[in-house]
This record gives C-alpha cells, structure tokens and sequence, in this order.
C-alpha cells in the first residue's frame, strides 16, 4: 500500500510563453460560474469528525467495543491513542506506546494494525502487527491493559517472521466472529513479479493468516498439519498486498482490498483455503502465466477496477449505523490515490452496483465506530465522517466557466492576471499559459515562506498546448472547504472544450510523431496539488514569476508584500547559475510536493531546495526501492550518477519512472543536469 503513496500526477512544463505585463489598474472581477460552495461529488461530503485534534501519521482507526464509545487510533511511529467519541473532544490519552520497540526506520515499516479483543471490556487486552526496520522483521505481539493503559511489560509475541524487503506487509488485524484473529500479510518484496510467494502455502507471504489469541493455529484451518511449520497459520493465499480487512456484521464473510500491481485494485470476498490468483493472475488479468493457467483455477475477484479509477485500494467497512440509511448493508471502500469513495452492494459473491459517494482526502483506513458509523482517516492526521451533502461540480464546458471572453481564440476575461513560473514541470514539451484571479476586494497574503493565502474565490487557470494545438485547459478553484479542479479538453475543431469527468489519453501527432497525453480526472489534480505542499504549486513565493509591486499597486495583495521577493526562489534550469541551484530547483518543482515532510510519497526524502543536502535523505541512502541491480546503489551516490536511483527514474519510462504520472517522454536536459550534479557532488 505505502509503495502506492508516492504517486502524484505531473501537471505542467515545457516551453513558455514570455510573460505579460501585469494590467496597470485592477480590474474587476467577472462573474465567474465556478461555485464556492461545497466541493466534491456524489451525495455525502466529508467534514472533520474531531476538528479540535491533531494526530500525526495516522495508519488505523477503530471504534471501541466495550460500551464506552471510544475511538482507538494507532500511528506509524508507534503510538495508540484513544479519545472519547465526541467532536468537542481536545485530547487524546496514550494507550500503548511502542516508537521504542518500533523503532520505524524504513517505509512499509512500523505500527501497521491493531485489533481490541472482543472480551476487551472484560480483559483489556490489545492485538498489534508492526514490522521493525533493524532488524526487518514482522511481529504479531498481545498486551494486557486496564481498559486504559496497556502495560508494555505485559507483551507477549504470538508470531513472529523476518521480510526479505521492506514493502508490502500488508498488517490490518481483525477478530472474527469465530473468535479467531486474522491477518493480511502481503508478498513481502516490491519486486512482485519476480517472486512467487502468493501461490506458496508453506510460507506466511501473500495471505490471510489466522491464529487462536494465544498464538496458536486453529486445528480447522484449511492447511493444518499440527506440526507448527508456518503454513498451519494459512487461511486463504494468492494476495498480493491486502491492506485492510473488514467482517460484515449481517453475512459475518471476511472483506479484503487488496493494492494491485499494474492494472488493476481488488476486493475480495475471502473464504477458508481460497486461492485469489497473485501473481499469475492480478484481479482477473493474466500477469505471470507462462503455463497458461485458466482463471477458472482460482477465487475471482468480488470487484475490480483499473488506474483510471484509483491506483491504492484502501479498503473500508460494511455500513450498520443508523445516520444514512441509504448506505445500510454496503461496503464503503476508498482509494488512498484517486480519493474517491464508492459503496458496493452485492449479492453473495456478486456485485450488484457500485456507485461514487464522496471525495476523501488521501485516506489511509475506514472503521466504524461503537454505533456502526463511519469514519474516514486520512494522512494529514484528520479523522472524518460523511455528512449528506449536495456538492455542486464545475461547469461542464469552458465556455460557461466565464473564464474566457472569447473561447475559440482564447481571450481570457480582462480579471484573469498573467503569471509565469520559474521552473515548470515537465510535460512532454507541452507549452502553457497560466492566470489567476482572486474576488474583487480580497487581497492574497503570505502563509509561511513557502505558501500563499488565497481568499475563497481564487481561480487558477492553466492552458496547455502542443505547438497550435490546443490540449487541454486546467481550472482550480478555491472553495469554502478547500481547493477544487477540473480541466477541460478541447475538441477537434479547436473551438470549445469539454470538462473531463474521467481520466483518459489520446495520441497527438507533433513534428510528424505521435506523442500521447494523458487527461486527468477531477481527483487527480490532488495527487500532485498535495495539501502538504499548500496544494497551489506554480503560483507560490519560490515559483511565482511576477511583478509584485504591481500586484501591491492594484491592492491585490497585502501591505508591504513585496519582501516576498527577498525570499529564495528556484532557479530556472538553463540559468547562469550554479548547477546545484539548478539541480536541487528542478527536483524541488518536479518532486517536493510529495517528497517533504507529511506527503504522500510515504518515505523520509525530502527534495524540497531550501533544506542543505544532507537533510533530504538522499546522499548515500539505500533507496527503498532498488531498481539498478548494484550493491552500490544509493538514492543519490555522490560522483556516480550510473549508482543512483535519483538519476535513473529520471530516465525510466516504466513504472519505476519519476515523475511516475503524466509523462510518457524522458527530460532529457533534466537527465543530464541530474547526472552532472551527481558527478559533480
């Protein structure tokens, strides 16, 4: 799953237009048609459930079972933590702290599931999986509490195993109805087609594993031979990743989305000894079937669906509470990477209709809470519920945005303010335009020395074109609740464009070769405008290419806001300035809005220009992830780019690519500024 959270959808680069003059007078804003009311889609939008809480790292969230209506989160680091089921709730108390015992140094690693007894009320006792980094290993490990506190002295390991990487461990912890504990355990390597441990039973690796609550196997699981090898732990096999399991409280069957390799998320309906496929089949696609295995061999998939829909199954919970009857008896799933949020109805092991509900904010778990409701938690540490809601999308053509005053030519509304930027993203050679504006009366004003505040109304606009032909035109808005977006493909005769509601590439022919790209669907615009970033990209204090007296000259800003253009500032690639400016900029434009502090990307690099190198965690680290095949390689091997992996994305187009969406070409002036500085370190 975790290897799933550094993806983010590149959204601009290439050649630029020479930057417009700033309008000498303010003109006044036109009546846009972009709504500012609540953003989202379908019939529930999602609100804090506990705005006055700050959690950090948060991984799993349960509601308790012992009459007490608490919530129970756990967080990577190590920690749970357990709060009253109140929204005026302001603290949380410390259950069990284990950052010690954890000692997470490596992504994929740390507290990864826990799971409260269903005799908590009488036992307190407390069920946790957490994989250390030093050495790699997978620990199922039992504590005693008061109902309170859990006594870290009380630990007693129930199952123990070592991982041969550090990624896909699966981790989610649940009882069953049986009594029974289950765990997701995933393949155990990001090399998932180089291995073949979904189809071994005599291993712990890419299965469901179930063991009684002292640590022994069940003498009725389906591969038992009581003589206590690994594989008497074996439920069902052929997963590949399965990263939260839920029970339905009305058919008690065992649910499990499952994070997909290349084409395709699952979710599974698990049954004692089934066989779901991995890696010879991934959902129903052949992946590695040299031997032709028919599909019919093995457990189908209850529900698929492919990249345009979400990348990160995350799983979710069967509805049982009392506030949306509409959704009662549905499994309500999401995907950590597109965001959305679906309920499913089934027959049996039949779908009988999935249908959108929401739009989540990279999503990490769903529970329900001791009342059956449920909850939604996300990476930024917020815990959310849905709320009815009748969200209002963006217009469906360019025309009725208002944006433009004369769309076939592209004359932009007098309010919209030409900007540039100082190192675009790369996109394919792509050329673009970029404006803003912001409600007449409001002004924007400095955040923090990376960010700007823009006042509710704000509307950035960029327009994207191969040569003369127009590609697509790219709106966000700034919504009461937060930033919204869509784009808009432009057709055939180059006259209007349509709003994209599902992401989609075409080919294009540029100096007489086919060159594709990619349209991105409304919630992709997220997976690279990343809240930890400040969501705005382009328009920020160290890309933002404009003259700022002006904007202080036309009240659009706040007084004396033209000291942000002290402030360091990235340095355009092809510059007279010193190759590591030029380098540590471009990875910062390319990279940083995922790779820094509380993004998606789910690793301790940090690629942001203004931090010395040795804080980025990029110097002689060993990459996650090894793609070269060397023993030497490292995030960035100073004086060797051929050992760096920093260097190597750069020029990959597979899925080892980086940036891993929206381009299909290499930068290769990119590449040989990456290589020089590398050589040059």
């Amino acid at each position: 799953m975790l290897a799933c959270l550094c993806i983010c959808l590149v959204a601009c680069g290439g050649g630029e237009p020479e930057s417009k003059p700033l309008l000498p007078e303010r003109a006044p804003t036109a009546p846009f048609a972009l709504p500012v009311t609540t953003r989202g889609v379908g019939s529930f939008v999602l609100e804090d459930a506990f705005p006055n809480l700050e959690l950090e790292n948060l991984i799993q969230i349960r509601g308790s079972n012992d009459g007490t209506n608490r919530i129970f989160t756990a967080q990577l680091d190590g920690e749970v933590r357990s709060f009253a089921n109140d929204p005026d709730v302001e603290e949380t108390s410390l259950f069990l702290d284990l950052r010690t015992v954890v000692g997470r140094g490596r992504p994929h690693a740390g507290l990864l599931g826990f799971a409260l007894d269903p005799a908590f009320a009488q036992n307190g006792r407390l069920y946790v999986y957490y994989v250390t980094s030093y050495p790699l290993r997978s620990h199922v490990v039992r504590y005693e509490s008061d109902g309170v506190v859990a006594n870290p002295a009380s630990a007693v390991e129930l199952l123990a195993w070592d991982q041969p990487f550090h990624t896909h461990n699966g981790g989610d912890l649940v009882f069953g109805p049986d009594g029974m504990l289950y765990l997701g355990s995933g393949d155990g390597t990001e090399h998932s087609d180089l291995n073949d441990q979904g189809q071994r039973i005599d291993s712990l690796f890419g299965a469901i594993l179930r063991l009684r609550p002292d640590g022994s196997a069940p003498p009725d699981n389906p591969f038992f031979e009581g003589q206590g090898d690994a594989r008497d732990y074996v439920w069902a096999y052929g997963l590949r990743n399965p990263w939260k399991l839920c029970f339905d409280p009305e058919t008690e069957e065992l649910i499990v989305a499952e994070v997909g390799q290349d084409r395709v998320e699952e979710i599974n309906v698990i049954r004692r000894g089934g066989n779901y496929g991995w890696p010879i089949y991934e959902g129903a696609l052949p992946f590695r079937n040299p031997d032709e295995v028919p599909f019919e061999e093995f457990d189908p998939p209850l529900h698929t669906y492919g990249r345009v829909e979400g990348r990160c199954a995350t799983g979710g919970a069967v509805y049982a509470g009392e506030r949306h009857p509409s959704l009662r008896g549905t499994y309500v799933y999401t995907d950590h990477d597109s965001a959305r949020v679906w309920a499913l109805r089934r027959d049996g092991g039949r779908t009988t209709s999935v249908t959108e509900i929401a739009r989540a904010e990279r999503p990490v778990a769903i529970d329900v809470d001791e009342l059956g409701e449920l909850l939604i938690a996300n990476l930024r540490g917020r815990i959310q519920r849905l709320v009815p809601g009748s969200p209002t999308p963006l217009p469906p053509t360019l025309r009725e945005t208002g944006l433009f005053v004369d769309v076939p030519n592209l004359v932009p509304e007098p309010s919209l303010q030409y900007y540039d930027v100082r190192v675009p993203l790369w996109s394919d050679g792509a050329s673009k335009q970029r404006w803003f504006s912001i409600p007449f009366g409001t002004v924007i004003g400095v955040d923090d020395s990376e960010s700007f505040t823009w006042p509710t109304g704000a509307v950035l606009v960029k327009h994207f074109s191969f040569g003369d032909t127009r590609l697509e035109t790219r709106v966000m808005i700034k919504r009461i609740d937060g930033w919204d977006g869509a784009s808009y493909r432009w057709n055939e005769a180059q006259n209007a464009a349509v709003r994209v509601d599902e992401a989609a590439t075409a080919g294009y022919e540029v100096d007489g070769e086919l060159r594709l790209w990619d349209f991105p669907a409304p919630a992709d615009c997220f997976r690279c405008h990343t809240a930890a970033a400040g969501t705005v990209l382009g328009a920020r204090p160290a890309q933002m290419r404009i003259d700022y007296a002006a904007l202080e000259a036309a009240h659009m800003v706040t007084p004396g806001w033209s000291v942000v253009e002290a402030q360091p500032t990235l340095v355009p690639i092809d510059a007279a300035a010193p190759l590591a400016d030029r380098a540590r900029s471009y990875l910062d434009a390319q990279c940083a809005h995922c790779h820094r502090p509380g993004g998606p990307s789910g690793l301790d690099m940090d690629l942001r220009f203004a931090l010395a190198l040795e804080s980025t965690r990029t110097a002689n680290v060993t990459p996650r992830t090894p793609i070269l095949g060397v023993p030497e390689e490292r995030r960035l091997a100073p004086g060797r780019r051929e050992w760096s992996t920093l260097w190597e994305r750069l020029r990959r187009t597979d899925i080892h690519r980086m940036p891993p969406l929206g381009t299909h070409l290499p930068h290769d002036e990119a590449i040989a500024l990456i290589g020089d500085w590398i050589d040059d370190s």
